[in-house]
């Protein structure tokens, strides 16, 4: 292994580390976030002068933190505790599901020919605003697209998101309460126990039973790679892992594992540099005001189908408005916006709903890329 490889290596594992310490420190890098710092610092490594990243082990890395990164965001997934919650709750999670599905098909069939890629594109946001980057992430490896694809696709969304989540604590509520009814508050206490999956830190035991259990699942999931046509090889083996991820997370020692969340959105920013560094300058410019246009299209679908057909099903403010940011955001700003609401009861619901979304993506994602690419 050459010195050269070795400072690749350190780039791509070292930068998501400086990332995070930025965006802890500086309001700027928070505002920004690790994931756009790492897309930056990916980039200016590729394209300055003295040495070009090893393509090779900038894949290596991008494909395999990916991969890893699936079964740990989906280890602390409670699948019967999603299905035990109460009906609204399920409803408003199957408005958004119909919502994102609904609005990335017409964005696809409004906006014929806007760049290359489109379906895929299509598919990579539908899992987005399902799940989390991971599973924009996890579409745009099964279906092989283009560096570029990804991080224009990530820059809208962030733009997007910064823009939604401005609504929501801000005039959101409060509009939404005009056509949707009041939350039924039931008064008891909640317990705010999911958030653990955000907040409690791991040992460095528990750090190694969950990588060494999301490897042996990768490695379970990855080898149906061999089995599958080459056209659908790639696609095959990320629907493994899930499906074997979500089985894992049934098992209750699993599922109580802390701290499994964080250490896959720390490899979700290992995938980023790795990104960064193999996207082509020019190609980003190229395809990033038509991958604009058409994020802001179909966010924007979702939103108006979310209200409308939560409104015509009596979906109560909180849990709809809860649901929608634990989807088209992350489950992580479930607290946040929960406290924004001063409704602490649906914490337990948003979460939840999150990461079932999680789980779903990547399925409907990859299912809609290949229908509409």
């Amino acid at each position: 292994m050459t010195p050269l490889v070795l400072l690749d290596i350190a780039v791509y594992l070292g930068v998501p580390w400086v990332a995070q310490r930025l965006a802890a420190r500086f309001g700027w890098a928070r505002a920004l976030g690790p994931a756009t710092v790492c897309y930056v610092a990916g980039i200016a490594f590729a394209n300055q002068p003295l040495h070009e990243p090893y393509a090779p082990v900038a894949e290596g890395f991008g494909y395999g933190s990916a991969a890893l990164a699936i079964p740990l965001l989906l280890f602390s997934l409670d699948v019967g505790a999603w299905g035990r919650m109460a009906g609204k709750a399920l409803l408003a999670f199957g408005v958004i599901f119909v919502a994102v599905v609904v609005a990335s098909v017409a964005t696809h069939l409004a906006l014929p020919g806007t760049l290359a890629g489109q379906g895929t594109l299509a598919g990579m946001l539908a899992a987005v605003y399902l799940g989390v980057t991971a599973n924009m992430a996890a579409v745009q490896v099964a279906r092989g697209a283009p560096s570029e694809l990804f991080v224009n696709a990530n820059a809208a969304d962030l733009l997007v998101s910064a823009v939604y989540l401005f609504v929501v604590f801000s005039v959101g509520p409060r509009l939404l309460a005009r056509v949707t009814p009041s939350y039924p508050r039931t008064g008891q206490a909640v317990d705010p126990g999911p958030a653990d999956v955000f907040t409690l830190r791991p040992t460095l035991l528990q750090r190694v039973q969950a990588v060494t259990l999301a490897a042996v699942l990768c490695a379970a999931g990855g080898s149906t790679w061999t089995l599958a046509p080459a056209s659908i090889a790639m696609a095959t083996a990320i629907l493994s892992i899930t499906t074997l991820a979500v089985l894992a997370s049934l098992v209750p020692r699993v599922r109580a594992l802390p701290g499994t969340y964080g250490m896959g959105h720390v490899l979700l920013l290992v995938f980023c540099t790795a990104t960064g560094s193999l996207a082509d300058f020019g190609a980003l410019f190229e395809t990033s005001l038509p991958t604009l246009t058409f994020t802001c299209t179909l966010i924007g679908l979702v939103l108006v189908l979310t209200v409308v057909l939560g409104a015509l099903l009596r979906i109560d403010r909180d849990t709809l408005l809860i649901t929608s940011v634990a989807t088209v955001m992350n489950p992580a700003f479930v607290a946040p916006v929960a406290d924004r609401l001063e409704n602490r009861e649906v914490v337990l619901t948003g979460i939840a709903s999150g990461l079932m979304g999680c789980a779903l993506a990547n399925y409907v994602g990859i299912a809609l890329a290949w229908v509409l690419g």
